[in-house]
């Protein structure tokens, strides 16, 4: 992981600029929000994020590049909160099919 950038609070003209680099996170370690929000838990999957934010002239640019590899939904969770979607179809859908 890898957090950088500038930041100018003091001038009159607010000044930002931050990135952020996560390579390989293991999604295991949310089951316990996935299972609660979405119903399942998370058998394998890795998310790798480049954010980039950018704060000139009051002008805000903006990019993100979000990848999960691999991601498998596992047990069901029952939960009041989960939403009520067929994630596991969709996950199938967005599957790379030539990987």
């Amino acid at each position: 992981m890898h957090i950088g950038g500038q930041i100018n609070l003091l001038s009159a003209q607010l000044y930002t600029d931050v990135t952020m680099s996560m390579k390989d996170l293991d999604l295991t370690i949310v089951n316990p929000y996935s299972g609660h929000f979405t119903g399942y838990k998370i058998d394998k999957g890795k998310l790798s994020v480049d954010v980039s934010y950018k704060v000139e002239q009051r002008q805000l640019a903006a990019q993100q590049h979000f990848v999960v590899d691999d991601l498998q939904l596992g047990d069901r969770v029952e939960s009041p909160d989960a939403v009520h979607l067929p994630l596991k179809i969709a996950v199938a859908l967005l599957k790379d099919r030539n990987a």
